[in-house]
């Protein structure tokens, strides 16, 4: 701070640069006996040293001329007075952490509740994810994979049904579902009447007891892709005997607080059966006109 206030005085007429030099070099030698003691003075008691001893230094090398000298001192104050106006007092601080404090208090609030609104919509995408990886493995494998939502285990999986008979057959990916308070898996809710716009209707899932040994008595709805693209049915037994091709709209939706049959936001999957296509949709629970709307 010293040296920059003293290198900012502009050499007035008949001071040089020279002169300027001698004045730095002077305030800040140490074999002076003053020259420690005046620079301590200049940054702690800045005024003091403004008014008694820095005129005096300026006129000397200045040859004595006050007006050059006044104007050297003018705008040394001025840059001393705004060194002085930088920097953030205790008060200002705590102001700024305080606000800071209330902000992050309130977004965390705002954030806890629209990541719990939208679970369903989280829900709905990891269903998708495992339904693709289905339809996906059994083109690349060329087998049966069958996939089951299990509400009684409350979770999604996909069964590699590899070759005739039910022994070798095997759970490849599993997904916990979220609490059905936070996402409803299955029918549709109470408060929608409409399906979603597929050109052919596509039926709700029915939910059976399991005949697979895996998931033996379990609640489950079941759609098998097949290697040819066709989706069926769970059929008859534990390895689709009397199968049809089928298809499934599966909703997925956060439940009201107050009526838990009717869903707060909601969100619809479909697959269709000739193609195994998986489509997923938005519900507006408009007013004036509640609609479904494709991704």
């Amino acid at each position: 701070m010293f040296t920059d206030n003293l290198l900012e005085i502009q050499p007035a007429r008949g001071c040089s640069s020279v002169r300027m030099s001698e004045l730095w070099a002077i305030l800040h030698s140490d074999g002076r006996c003053w020259s420690r003691d005046f620079q301590k003075k200049l940054i702690n008691a800045e005024d003091y040293m403004l008014e008694r001893k820095l005129p005096k230094m300026l006129m000397m090398l200045c040859g004595s001329q006050p007006d050059e000298t006044n104007t050297a001192m003018t705008m040394l104050k001025t840059r001393n007075r705004k060194t002085k106006q930088s920097g953030f007092s205790l008060i200002e601080m705590l102001m700024v952490i305080v606000i800071g404090f209330i902000l992050a208090t309130v977004s965390i609030f705002y954030l806890a509740g629209h990541k719990k609104l939208y679970k369903a919509e989280d829900q709905a995408l990891q269903i998708i994810d495992v339904l693709q990886d289905a339809k996906q493995l059994a083109l690349n494998e060329r087998q049966t994979m069958r996939v089951e939502i299990n509400t009684t285990k409350n979770a999604i999986l996909i069964i590699d049904e590899n070759k005739a008979g039910d022994s070798d057959d095997k759970i490849i990916k599993q997904v916990t579902l979220a609490n059905s308070n936070e996402a409803t898996v299955g029918p549709r809710p109470a408060n929608i009447s409409a399906e979603p716009g597929e050109p052919l209707p596509v039926p709700r899932p029915t939910f059976a007891p399991s005949s697979h040994p895996l998931t033996q008595g379990n609640s489950v709805a079941v759609l098998r892709f097949t290697s040819t693209g066709l989706v069926l049915n769970a059929g008859t037994n534990s390895v689709g005997a009397g199968s049809t091709m089928t298809g499934m709209t599966i909703y997925v939706w956060k439940p009201q607080t107050t009526s838990p049959t009717n869903s707060e936001l909601t969100r619809g999957i479909t697959v269709l059966g000739a193609s195994g296509t998986i489509r997923m949709w938005n519900y507006t629970h408009a007013v004036a006109s509640p609609s479904w709307q494709n991704r």
